[in-house]
């Protein structure tokens, strides 16, 4: 299931390119989809499976479930809960409805996957030495 670690670093690729190009709502969606696929490597890891949901509030809450206080990502959601919400939203709305999302909102959502991914790579550190 490395894929999807792979798949997520790619993501955040493509956010930081949508960025240059000011496709402000594509960078959210990567953003998205880089922190989904993250959350479900590492449930893998854990547990061997992972939930088929898309939510990423609801992939935050099993992570945290199953890691607790370890890593970090409990603090990193409590923390970003909020944005995390718009950042989830973007995935809905980007295939359903007219939503625009502003340069702020991207350059907020790119430094949070950044953010993300600085996180998770401690994370499997952490993770394979328990």
């Amino acid at each position: 299931m490395s894929f999807l670690r792979a798949n997520a670093k790619q993501f955040l690729e493509q956010a930081k390119f949508a960025m240059q190009k000011r496709f402000y709502n594509l960078v959210l969606f990567n953003i998205e989809q880089e922190i989904q696929l993250y959350l479900k490597f590492i449930l893998y890891l854990i547990t061997g499976e992972y939930p088929k949901t898309h939510k990423l509030s609801d992939l935050f809450k099993y992570v945290v479930s199953v890691l607790d206080e370890r890593c970090n990502i409990k603090h990193f959601y409590e923390n970003n809960k909020d944005f995390l919400n718009v950042i989830e939203f973007s995935y809905i709305s980007s295939r359903y409805l007219p939503h625009s999302f502003s340069e702020e909102n991207a350059q907020k959502a790119l430094k949070l996957g950044e953010e993300f991914d600085v996180l998770i790579e401690e994370c499997l550190k952490i993770i394979q030495n328990y």
